[in-house]
This record gives structure tokens, C-alpha cells and sequence, in this order.
């Protein structure tokens, strides 16, 4: 069962494959790996899609994929492939605003 399935079953929503600009990704972990990272890079695709979470308001959380998303960030890609749930669960909204940890290119950068 993926992440988003988890999410989905928790607290509904819809969800769909979809392209979106990495810039509007804000991060939900504090950290990751740099050497994870690097085994990502230069590998894209829809092999595994990012997870996000879209709140009412617009915001894209991810959710799962932080070492990939931040591995196509790092190689100049401007899109990625997500499956985003659209959710308007006003718990989850919360839970996720308060693991808000910024957006995905600056958090990418700090790890060089």
C-alpha cells in the first residue's frame, strides 16, 4: 500500500497522476539524506510518482518522495510527476501545516 493509498483511506479525497511545478512543493520532513539523494539523481519519471497532498487553499505538501523530489530539483527539472490527493479534511490540513518545513528548492539546497 502506497503513502497517498494510506493517506486516501484516512482521510478521502481524490486522488490523480498529474505533472506540477516543483517550485509550489513545500517539504514535510525536517531532513533527509544526501547520499539517498545521490542515488537518485538523474533518474525522473513515473516509476514512482512524488506523494502530495493539496489543501482547499492550494497549498501542495509532499508527503512521500522527499529524497527523489529533491534529487529532480538538483538536476534542473522544473515539473515532477505526484499523485495528489486533493483533500479539504480540515485535520489533515492542520497535521501538515504544522510539518510545514518550506519550500522543496531551498530545502534541496541546503544539502550541498
Amino acid at each position: 500500500m502506497t503513502s497517498m493509498t494510506k493517506y486516501h483511506k484516512k482521510y478521502g479525497g481524490t486522488i490523480e497522476l498529474v505533472e506540477i511545478p516543483l517550485e509550489d512543493i513545500i517539504v514535510t520532513r525536517p531532513w533527509i539524506h544526501k547520499e539517498k539523494v545521490n542515488q537518485y539523481r538523474g533518474f525522473s519519471g513515473i516509476t514512482k510518482p512524488l506523494g502530495i497532498v493539496e489543501t482547499p487553499d492550494g497549498t501542495r505538501y509532499l508527503v512521500d518522495g522527499h529524497h527523489k523530489g529533491s534529487a529532480n530539483y538538483l538536476d534542473g527539472h522544473e515539473k515532477g510527476i505526484v499523485q495528489l490527493l486533493t483533500n479539504s479534511d480540515p485535520k489533515l490540513e492542520y497535521l501538515l501545516q504544522k510539518r510545514n518545513q518550506g519550500r522543496l528548492p531551498e530545502f534541496s539546497l541546503n544539502l550541498r
